[in-house]
């Protein structure tokens, strides 16, 4: 019974950490090639699985962007905004 339980958890952990691997945008998510990714975790029971599951789950692996994200974020273009409503406003009222 034991052993059952053990080869369905495997099967489990497999199958699952096998497909987040395959779905990830990254060719080579934690410098490792996707599909060395799946022998490691097909080749090395649980342990292999675990360590995917912890890499892929501790954060984004590659660094965001310093700057801002959204228009209304980025202050040079709230001060050409700013520009546009004053020039606008010297020219005869708002449109």
């Amino acid at each position: 019974m034991r052993f059952l339980i053990a080869v369905g958890l495997y099967l489990v952990l497999t199958g699952f950490t096998v497909t987040d691997v395959l779905n990830r945008p990254e060719r080579e998510p934690f410098g490792i090639h996707r599909y060395l990714w799946v022998a490691i975790i097909i080749v090395i029971p649980y342990l292999g699985a675990l360590v995917w599951i912890v890499l892929s789950r501790r954060g984004d692996t590659k660094p965001r962007p310093a700057g801002p994200r959204a228009p209304d974020d980025d202050p040079e273009y709230l001060s050409w905004v700013a520009r546009q409503q004053r020039r606008r406003r010297e020219q005869g009222g708002e449109r």
